[in-house]
Order: C-alpha cells, then structure tokens, then sequence
C-alpha cells in the first residue's frame, strides 16, 4: 500500500510540480477502530507515517480537500461542546 512507498510517493509528486506545502491527509484503519486521521504536508508524508507508526489498511488523500476536513472536525468539536452545555 501507500504506506509502505509514502516516501516515494512524495518525491514523485514534488518532482512532477506539486508544491511541497500541499496538504495531506493519511486516513489509517477507516471506519475500524482506533481509526484516525493524521495531516501534514507534502514534503512530510514519509517522515510522518513513520514517525506516527502508520499501519495499513491506510489511504493517502493529497490536496486541497484535506484543508476542508479541518472545518468539519472544527464543527463537530463545536456541535459536542454544545451539546455538553445544555
């Protein structure tokens, strides 16, 4: 998987013209649990799977759309505070 190759992936990517400081998303173990979530950019993908001990089954989603989850996880963080208070 993407994983195993993140770091070729990358370079791969800044090679062929993808800015280094695009973002990225590693979605690790899905909908299983102890899912998560882990962002970062580009030029870190390999350092960071590596450095958070990512496992497979993992999908690595580049660009920016990995933006757009930061405003719902910031939504949802917001909508349970709510919820807490009433």
């Amino acid at each position: 998987m993407g994983v195993a190759t993140a770091n070729d992936i990358s370079e791969k990517l800044i090679a062929d013209g993808v800015s280094p400081d695009m973002p990225v998303a590693v979605l690790e173990r899905g909908t299983r649990k102890r899912a998560r979530a882990i962002r970062t950019l580009l030029t870190d993908l390999g350092d960071m799977i590596v450095r958070e001990k990512v496992g497979s089954p993992a999908i690595i989603i580049v660009g920016d759309v990995v933006t757009k989850s930061d405003a719902q996880d910031r939504l949802f963080s917001l909508a349970e505070k709510a919820e807490m208070m009433q």
